[in-house]
C-alpha cells in the first residue's frame, strides 16, 4: 500500500477544513449584529420558560420589546416579572 494514497486525501480534506474555517471566521466578523446590552440584562431577570403568556414568542422577544418600549401595556408584560417586585425594579433600573 502506497502511503501517498492515504496522505493526499487526509491533507486535502484537512486543508479544506482550514480554508472553510477561516472563511466562517471572517464571515462571522463581517456579518456581526450588535445587540443592545440591556436586552441581555433584562433577559436575565425573566424566568426563561418561553411560555408566551406575555404575548411574545418567548422571553427573548419579551426582553427586546421591554427595552424597545413596546410592552408598556400591562397585559403584554411577563406575569412572573409583575409578581416579583424586586425583579421588576431591577428591570426598571437597567432601562435608565
Amino acid at each position: 500500500m502506497d502511503p501517498m494514497s492515504i496522505l493526499f486525501p487526509v491533507l486535502s480534506v484537512g486543508g479544506m477544513g482550514v480554508v472553510f474555517g477561516a472563511c466562517l471566521g471572517v464571515a462571522s466578523e463581517v456579518f456581526k449584529v450588535e445587540e443592545d446590552p440591556r436586552i441581555g440584562q433584562v433577559l436575565e431577570c425573566l424566568p426563561g420558560a418561553n411560555c408566551g403568556g406575555c404575548g411574545f414568542p418567548g422571553c427573548g422577544g419579551c426582553a427586546s420589546a421591554i427595552v424597545a418600549g413596546m410592552s408598556s401595556h400591562r397585559s403584554q408584560r411577563c406575569s412572573f416579572l409583575c409578581r416579583t417586585r424586586c425583579r421588576f425594579r431591577k428591570v426598571r433600573w437597567y432601562l435608565r
